[in-house]
């Protein structure tokens, strides 16, 4: 009988390479849906400023995700 023992955390982080790939993929998923409400909507001043936070928070979201060690 083999029994596997679940990996921690910092065991996952050392095995991705230091990629907290679940941060990186959701801050993508936000930026695409981002974009894709602005594509859609008609272009107003508050839907650009709305974007524009929007797209930086999912950058803060995916760089975090790169820069975890």
């Amino acid at each position: 009988m083999v029994l596997f023992n679940e990996l921690s955390y910092d065991e996952m982080m050392v095995i991705d390479g230091g990629v907290n790939w679940d941060r990186v993929f959701a801050g993508t998923a936000f930026f695409l849906a981002t974009c894709a409400v602005v594509v859609t909507a008609p272009v107003s001043a508050p839907l650009v400023a709305v974007a524009c936070v929007s797209s930086a928070v999912a950058g803060a979201y995916t760089g975090y995700g790169l820069a975890t060690n």
